[in-house]
């Protein structure tokens, strides 16, 4: 509010004496005249902008591309201002203005050095009333200015500084961001003239700071401070101050013995200073400084030989002066040389002597006249001014501090000089810079390898408690390599990277009672938490959840490992595995049936087939009997031979001569009925139907019946095999309460009986809620009829839960409670005598990972954290979290995760069925069993019938040639002896190319009836034969 009324003063002051100047172009004589404005808290800074103008103006110094515009003038007027009254800024500034104006030149610029907001503030809305252009060195943001005064329009002519100060602050929030700090303390002095920007230099981000200006000149105010840090943990200093102030400050954190190699605190020193950080006391120690460095070492150079000569000349011993620094300088001198070179470059100037103008300095207006009169006009405007318009067209203009930077919006103009990184070692009265680590800007950030801050925490050997859980912690088994460590696991792995990181040594112990702690009625701890809160364990290493009653006894670290769940751990259920488990679709009697009906079925074709007329068996018969009569009723040995020799050739012949019958010629004897049958069940088919209709309703029933039989196994058979691999006795938690044959706990005194353990009491808590209420008779009928329900309104689960596990032994480890489900008796009617692990997810599926036999069951529940715990206040918590989230932004944590899960530890289940996949050879190898039994059963059939039909052969040919003598004894031939041997001849032949003989299989019809009837005509006078005639009938009919 009192800037708003500091312009409603300024704007109601005295008015011009009605003179307008003229308006012209621009002119070869290039004048500036500027009044220079300090404050009385920090009069240097006037000091700078007075000997920086007579440097420019000595030496003709401008920038590129304007280094050749050479006779110029700069006039200047300084004024000093009160540090916290307007009124006194706006009267000093506006005699000032007047004094300049009366003189017949009118100013060009208000170079504002002021500091303090409020002098600032009024030195900028001074500027806009009197249409003067302005630029602010020192103070501040465009939003700490008089409130509705400056708009976008001008920013050309009104510039805003951040001053080295302000810039560089902002390394330490860069710093703390890029190492994961999780705890700083910075302290300054009034070397960085900060507002307000200390305050918000480290929000939003997840490091504990403190922020302190503190008074150096004061020895008892930094012991306190140093103590009050030490008493805090805090673990990262950074000092923003001069390097005689950071000596000051190192030698009482030496005394309080927080300056030791390998287990201070990490200091990180910002200064405007070159020299180094003394600290006689010390014996050792190590910093992080960050101190500038020049852009232009012989403007640097030349600058301050001006200064020395004109000290020389007037006596002035500013160089020498406690509150002299060479940075400050340096800045102003960029900053003052950047406007005059934007002020050069305008394209519309004023007039060297423009009208006089004055402007009314009485501030004794009220508040309420002052709003009644009207801003004076002072014959100018804007389009005649001087602006700032080619400072934001030329880019990389660079000076002797740094480059400069125009600013818009909100942002203000900078000077982006560099910072370097480099770590010094103290010992005594020697500093030493050991290594540059890298450098600092506002623009490119901080550039130079991470990770290189030190982060020693200690000087003693660490007491680390543990607790022994598969993968997290285990012994290793690997005793006979040399050296091997004694444990494995994620957490040592995770406790051994965070001891290289923070440089300290450790001891591994387990937990005596191997508890991870819970507290007992009367508030007792055991367990891991226990070792805690006695001090016997600086860290506590387990696969511990972080749990609201444990924070108010110890302190947790940042999760390792987010969100763990609780699951089930059970014996997967015994899945029979047969080769044959194809039949077991039907049950044995069901196989009888059907091997039955086959049987049935086939003896009824051949009897069906011998006895019916129509049978071809029957009418072939027939018409062998009337082909006999019509050859004289007799019929010959020779003819039956030939018959029985080439039986393959005549069936193959009559199917080719009765081919224009009606219906098949297929004889179905026993062997043709059973093969018959059993071709009908295969997608081959059973070939040529019965020619008779009594034999084709039975195959058509035959048929019917395959059918269904065929279709009914198949559907059994794939809901069979699907349903045997998906069905599981308990698949969830609600599960487990529905049965009673299978046991269930948790691990005894851990976070997961904690849990059901509290669920149950929340539970009994709802219901005596709501029984309070539906018994309370102070309320009304209505209200209490509103309560009443027959059903219990709050689930009771967590109950049933927790007094069955309590009325259970519960395994005192997780090896245990594993070793327990492995002891289940799985069957697939049931579980008897089972038991079922409730735990943590991370541990039981590295578990079940490792062993085919078990697995997972239902979905995970009451997600909780893994967190490394300590002593309640030790500064290690912050320590270790810092490692562990820079091991997670690095992606370490995910990667040994993957490791300890994921890898080659799984194992391959060879006999598990996945139910994504599909039927398993254990299930279904069987029918090839049966192809290969079908394959070696019929190679013997083949064997069994060459050696029968050789054997056979040669029987009835023997017997043949006996027939054939013994008629030829009785009656001559009347062919004689040529009959008998070209018959033998011809008949032997024939028999051994029975197997290959094509000729007269494939052979002309008419070629082979003819041969037929030729023997026949031959052999038909013979007698003789009539008794082989006889035989070869016997066994045709066989």
């Amino acid at each position: 509010m009192i800037f708003l009324s500091v312009w409603l003063l300024v704007c109601s002051v005295g008015s011009l004496n009605g003179q307008q100047p003229a308006h012209v172009g621009p002119t070869n004589d290039h004048r500036l005249n500027i009044i220079v404005v300090s404050d009385s808290r920090y009069p240097i800074y006037g000091t700078y902008g007075q000997l920086v103008l007579d440097y420019i103006q000595e030496t003709q110094s401008l920038l590129t591309p304007l280094a050749d515009k050479k006779n110029f003038t700069v006039t200047y007027a300084s004024v000093e201002v009160p540090r916290s009254d307007a009124d006194g800024v706006f009267a000093n500034l506006c005699n000032a203005y007047n004094r300049q104006t009366s003189s017949g030149s009118r100013p060009d610029l208000i170079l504002d050095l002021t500091v303090t907001p409020l002098a600032s503030a009024t030195v900028k809305s001074f500027a806009k009333f009197v249409e003067v252009a302005s630029a602010s060195l020192l103070c501040c943001t465009k939003a700490e200015t008089i409130q509705n005064v400056f708009d976008s329009s001008d920013d050309l002519y009104h510039l805003v500084f951040d001053p080295p100060s302000k810039v560089w602050i902002n390394a330490v929030r860069e710093f703390v961001q890029k190492e994961t700090l999780p705890s700083a303390a910075v302290v300054m002095d009034e070397s960085f003239e900060l507002e307000r920007i200390h305050r918000v230099l480290l929000s939003n981000l997840p490091c504990k700071h403190l922020m302190v200006r503190l008074n150096f000149d004061d020895s008892m105010a930094i012991r306190n401070f140093t103590l009050k840090i030490k008493q805090s943990g805090l673990q990262n200093f950074f000092i923003v101050s001069s390097v005689a102030n950071a000596g000051k400050l190192l030698e009482e954190a030496y005394a309080l013995d927080m300056l030791v190699l390998n287990r201070r605190p990490n200091y990180f020193v910002l200064t405007k200073d070159f020299g180094h950080v003394q600290c006689p006391q010390c014996s050792e120690g190590r910093i992080t400084k960050l101190k500038p460095q020049y852009a232009d070492v012989t403007l640097r150079d030349s600058i301050l030989a001006f200064v020395k000569k004109l000290q020389l000349t007037t006596g002035n011993s500013m160089l020498h002066q406690d509150d002299y620094n060479e940075i400050n300088l340096l800045y102003v001198f960029d900053g003052i040389r950047a406007v005059i070179n934007a002020l050069l470059a305008s394209d519309l100037i004023i007039p060297a002597v423009p009208a006089k103008m004055t402007v009314s300095c009485d501030t004794v207006y009220k508040a309420e006249t002052a709003a009644a009169r009207s801003p004076p006009q002072t014959g100018t405007s804007k389009m005649g001014r001087r602006n700032f318009g080619w400072l934001f067209r030329v880019a990389g203009l660079t000076g002797a501090l740094g480059t400069v930077v125009p600013g818009t919006g909100e942002n203000n103009t900078i000077i982006d000089g560099k910072l370097v990184v480099e770590e010094q070692t103290i010992e005594y009265d020697q500093t030493n810079v050991t290594e540059t680590i890298g450098t600092w800007s506002q623009i490119d950030g901080l550039k130079g390898p991470s990770g290189r801050v030190p982060r020693a925490v200690t000087d003693k050997r660490l007491r680390v408690a543990m607790i022994l859980e598969t993968p997290f912690i285990m012994k290793n088994p690997d005793n006979t390599t040399v050296n091997a460590p004694p444990y494995i696991g994620y957490l040592i792995d995770l406790i051994q990277k965070i001891s290289d990181e923070l440089k300290f040594e450790y001891e591994l112990y387990e937990v005596p009672d191997k508890l991870f702690g819970a507290v007992d009625d009367n508030g007792e701890w055991n367990g891991l938490i226990r070792e805690l809160i006695d001090k016997k364990a600086d860290i506590g290493l387990a696969p511990l959840s972080v749990m609201a009653e444990r924070e108010n006894v110890v302190d947790f670290t940042v999760p390792y490992f987010d969100l763990v769940g609780v699951t089930i751990l059970m014996k997967k259920t015994n899945q029979e595995q047969s080769l044959f488990k194809f039949v077991t679709v039907l049950e044995p009697p069901v196989w009888g049936s059907i091997f039955g009906a086959y049987l049935l079925t086939s003896l009824l074709m051949f009897f069906f087939d011998r006895l019916s007329p129509y049978s071809y068996r029957n009418m072939e018969a027939k018409e062998q009997r009337k082909r006999q009569q019509a050859q004289g009723g007799r019929s010959d040995v020779p003819v039956m031979v030939a018959e029985a020799d080439v039986k393959v050739v005549e069936k193959k012949e009559d199917v080719q001569l009765d081919s224009n019958l009606e219906y098949g010629t297929r004889v179905f004897t026993l062997k043709e009925s059973l093969w018959f049958c059993m071709t009908s069940l295969t997608p081959q088919g059973g070939g040529e139907a019965p020619r008779n209709l009594s034999g084709r309703l039975v195959a058509a029933t035959w048929w019917m019946f395959g059918f269904i039989i065929i279709a009914s196994y198949t559907a059994n058979l794939a809901a069979f095999l699907t349903v045997s691999r998906l069905e599981t006795q308990v698949a969830s938690l609600d599960d487990l309460t529905k049965q009673y044959g299978i046991k269930y706990a948790p691990v005894e005194n851990s976070a997961t009986e904690t849990y059901f353990k509290r669920m149950w009491k929340i539970e009994e808590k709802f219901y005596e809620i709501w029984r309070d209420m539906s018994l309370n008779e102070s309320m009304s009928d209505k209200e209490r009829a509103e309560l009443a329900v027959w059903d219990y309104p709050v689930s009771d689960k967590y109950t049933k839960l927790w007094l069955t596990m309590k009325d259970f032994m519960r395994p005192k480890t997780t090896e245990e409670g594993v070793q327990w489900v492995k002891n289940t008796n799985t069957t697939t009617n049931g579980e008897k005598d089972g038991f079922a692990l409730i735990g943590d997810s991370a541990i039981l599926q590295y578990t079940a990972n490792l062993d085919c036999d078990l697995t997972l069951v239902g979905e995970e529940f009451s997600r909780k954290p893994y967190a490394l715990a300590v002593q309640e206040g030790s500064v290690l918590r912050d320590q270790l979290s810092g490692v562990i989230l820079k091991l997670l932004n690095q992606r370490e944590l995910e990667i040994m995760k993957e490791h300890w899960w994921q890898m080659k530890k799984q194992k391959e289940c060879t006999g598990a069925e996945d139910e994504n996949e599909g039927i398993s050879i254990q299930n279904i190898g069987g029918v090839f069993i049966l192809v290969l039994a079908g394959t070696v059963l019929a190679s013997i059939m083949l064997a069994v019938e060459y050696y029968w039909y050789r054997r056979r052969g040669a029987k009835k040919q023997t017997e043949l040639k006996q027939g054939i003598e013994m008629a030829s004894a009785t009656s001559p031939s009347r062919h004689g002896d040529n009959f008998s041997t070209n018959y033998n001849t011809d008949y032997s032949t024939r028999f051994h190319n029975v197997f290959s003989e094509s000729d007269e299989i494939n052979g002309n019809k008419d070629k082979a009836n003819g041969s037929r009837a030729s023997f026949q005509a031959n052999a038909k006078d013979n007698l003789g034969f009539q008794m082989a005639e006889k035989d070869a009938h016997s066994r045709k009919d066989d």
